[in-house]
């Protein structure tokens, strides 16, 4: 089997460009390795790869560092045309002191940009933001119409550190009552 690899690689040399042979010599020396049962190489890449990827619970649900966004809802009031967006904030570090939170413009499915007209959140987060306390906040965004039916983005920031931990949420519905 290994001869006919090597054949296959040396037939094809001439025909590929220099790049095209590394990807082809790569392939092939993993195939080797697999023949010969040793995996140590693809278990180092899948190790990697996975250690690289941002932490993602869910669609609602964001890490980055040791803060976790949780998506509580989004609910709209028709009466004053206004649109809340409640999120869970949990602090899996140390203690963090003089923390604050920046909720971003939103923009609504017609691409209009909304702005965070006030924010409400535990007084902890004045202060300091425990370890393992989760800590409600609310954006508040006005002169939404009702007939708008999803929020298409928005970044929370914590101010912390450097650089600021963030999240991102997108297509979310907006419950009207």
């Amino acid at each position: 089997m290994k001869k006919i690899l090597l054949a296959v690689f040396f037939a094809c040399a001439m025909a590929i460009p220099v790049m095209s042979q590394m990807k082809v010599l790569k392939s092939i020396h993993s195939a080797l390795k697999t023949i010969n049962g040793d995996t140590s190489t693809q278990q180092k890449t899948t190790s990697t790869s996975v250690a690289s990827k941002p932490a993602v619970t869910s669609a609602t649900e964001k890490e980055d560092g040791n803060i976790t966004f949780k998506l509580l809802k989004v609910e709209g009031d028709k009466a004053s045309q206004t649109v809340y967006c409640y999120f869970l904030l949990t602090n899996h570090g140390a203690n963090i002191d003089d923390e604050g939170v920046i909720g971003s413009d939103i923009i609504d499915e017609n691409g209009d940009t909304h702005s965070c007209e006030r924010y409400v959140g535990s007084n902890l987060l004045v202060a300091t933001f425990p370890t393992e306390v989760p800590v409600k906040v609310k954006f508040s965004y006005v002169k939404v119409l009702p007939s708008i039916s999803f929020v298409k983005y928005i970044k929370v920031t914590l101010e912390q550190g450097h650089p600021w931990p963030f999240a991102e949420f997108r297509d979310l519905p907006i419950t009207w009552k």
